[in-house]
């Protein structure tokens, strides 16, 4: 075992498989640690493991994730009719949590700025929707530079008023036409 490159603890097993611990107690700033493992000749490696830093200064603390407060109803697209259903918040590609609507489609929940909300009904139709790509939100983020040139800090008010708390719609089974092109060139007759 290394500390700061200096070897401070050895130990010699002899065997395919073993089991070592040792607790360290540090109290010096900028210290590191590390295990390297050799072979038997010791002139062959067979391991390192990434190193392990202690550090005792005191660390600025992240201030608490901003999440704002959907609310929102799920709806048939085509006949309007509330729909139960469960609502369920994904983050990079990982469900954090899941909960029913109401007897009328409704829920709320904060939700992270990052994630998306997957609405499901009881046929498991899906509408998903993402805060930073509510319209109002996206346009805001649209225009950062044009209306906060040399003043990002003072975005962070705005923008809060505006996904603050926020209403949504979810219409489930709603089906937009594929989008189709005509003719890069017009055809000609002749």
């Amino acid at each position: 075992m290394f500390r700061n490159g200096e070897v401070i603890k050895s130990w010699t097993p002899n065997t395919t498989n073993a089991v070592l611990t040792h607790t360290i107690n540090e109290s010096v700033s900028n210290a590191w640690y590390m295990v390297r493992v050799l072979g038997n000749d010791s002139g062959w490696m067979a391991a390192y493991a990434s190193p392990i830093y202690f550090d005792n200064a005191v660390r600025p603390t992240h201030p608490p994730v901003f999440k704002p407060l959907i609310q929102g109803r799920l709806y048939d697209s085509a006949g309007g009719n509330s729909l139960t259903g469960t609502v369920s918040c994904v983050r990079y590609g990982r469900t954090e949590w899941s909960i029913p609507t109401d007897s009328q489609g409704r829920f709320q929940a904060y939700v992270p700025l990052d994630a998306d909300l997957v609405a499901k009904d009881q046929a498991n139709r899906e509408f998903r929707q993402n805060i930073i790509q509510h319209e109002p939100a996206y346009t805001f983020c649209s225009y950062l530079a044009d209306n906060y040139v040399g003043n990002m800090a003072g975005t962070i008010e705005p923008f809060k008023n505006i996904v603050q708390t926020m209403r949504w719609e979810f219409p489930l089974g709603i089906s937009l036409p594929p989008l189709t092109c005509g003719p890069a060139f017009p055809a000609t007759r002749s």
